[in-house]
């Protein structure tokens, strides 16, 4: 693994790229993803939690509002009725499809999968959104419960501190950062690695 200096706008994803960030809660990952996203235009960020805040996006409170939207930057936090409904999570994602020329950005995987079962328009989005314009990047504190598509299809992995040993396995594997670094890291710092390339780090990430 390569230790480095590191800029943080190298390491931004190129256009139509895949991107994964992994990690435990509090660790810097939503910081990170805002940072990457303010190089894109069109973005809409998905926040089944309703734990994210950035005023610079317009938010959005339903599938309804979303669609109706002509901003740039959209933030998407449902109700507790809405996030829940499998109907209206693929209506998401195929509205994202059809848009076109859009970085999606899900705050929390689990929030709407489970293991390999997902929306179709999700892995529609996933596997041939790169043809659109459409790139997906998405975050999870639970590697171990992702879709398996998720992790093939992403080009660039951030990874921050896992809590269990499970995650830390899983995420050796995808991004080639040893389970036991990805243990010792501190909060705020990852590992940056490409489908391609060797992990580099630790970056400290001083936003």
């Amino acid at each position: 693994m390569q230790r480095a200096s590191v800029q943080l706008n190298t390491i931004v994803p190129q256009r139509t790229d895949r991107a994964l960030l992994v990690g435990q809660t509090g660790c810097g990952k939503t910081t990170l993803a805002r940072y990457l996203l303010n190089y894109r235009r069109y973005k809409v960020v998905i926040d089944y939690k309703g734990r994210i805040d950035w005023p610079e996006y317009h938010l959005c409170t339903s599938l309804s509002q979303l669609f109706r939207s002509k901003g740039d930057a959209l933030l998407y936090r449902p109700s507790y009725a809405e996030s829940m409904d499998e109907g209206a999570r693929n209506v998401l994602w195929e509205w994202i499809y059809r848009r076109g020329n859009t970085t999606a950005y899900a705050d929390e995987l689990t929030a709407f999968t489970k293991g390999d079962d997902y929306p179709f328009h999700f892995g529609a989005c996933l596997v041939r959104g790169r043809e659109l314009g459409v790139e997906v990047w998405s975050a999870t504190q639970r590697p171990t419960r992702i879709p398996m598509v998720v992790i093939s299809e992403s080009e660039h992995n951030y990874v921050f501190k896992l809590r269990l040993p499970q995650d830390r396995e899983r995420t050796e594997a995808l991004s080639g950062v040893s389970r036991d670094v990805i243990a010792g890291l501190q909060k705020r710092q990852f590992y940056y690695s490409r489908q391609d390339g060797e992990p580099i780090g630790p970056i400290r990430l001083q936003l």
